[in-house]
């Protein structure tokens, strides 16, 4: 197995934290990616340290041992869980990389994603995730996908619904790795 998928993830109150978060524009910028500028496009919000990206992260390291497992990942001792908000509108993407293929980022050993509807029904469509050996996930609220950090993935392009420019109705996920 390559994936593990576990619906309603969050505890609610993190749930609820964390999407009230995505939904103040402001604190997203321009995503980056190092190299090539064209590779990506999307916005991001850094919220490490912050209580909500906190409480994520500790639901996250809760079930690190069972996602190793189910992944046949080596035992290893996590370091730290990396939080941070995406949000990708009308046009925006995620070309194929891995999560580890940087010295700044060769200790992380599993990537993670959960997927946010902040408005229903959804305005977008595309932007499914995009794994290496052909596993295509359309996008589930409230879902998170863990994979390795070193699987090949992707993010397809997202479309919006003509004229639908509402903030709350990008795609949006709180996303992260857990390191060594």
């Amino acid at each position: 197995m390559n994936y593990v998928a576990i619906r309603r993830f969050l505890p609610p109150d993190a749930d609820t934290a964390v999407r009230a978060l995505a939904r103040d524009e402001a604190r997203f910028v321009p995503a980056t990616v190092t190299g090539d500028a064209s590779w990506r496009a999307g916005r991001v919000a850094h919220v490490e340290g912050r209580p909500e990206a906190r409480a994520v992260a500790e639901a996250v390291l809760r079930v690190v041992p069972f996602v190793a497992y189910q992944l046949r990942v080596d035992a290893f001792a996590p370091s730290r869980c990396e939080v941070q908000l995406s949000s990708y509108g009308d046009g925006d993407y995620f070309r194929a990389h891995a999560d580890d293929g940087s010295p700044d980022t060769a200790a992380r050993v599993l990537s993670w994603v959960i997927y946010l509807d902040l408005v229903k029904p959804r305005a977008w469509y595309g932007g499914n995730l995009c794994l290496a050996d052909d596993v295509r996930f359309r996008p589930e609220d409230g879902t998170v996908i863990f994979f390795p950090s070193s699987m090949i993935h992707e993010v397809t392009p997202v479309a919006m619904d003509e004229g639908d420019g509402r903030w709350e109705a990008r795609r949006f996920t709180v996303n992260g790795w857990v390191r060594r």
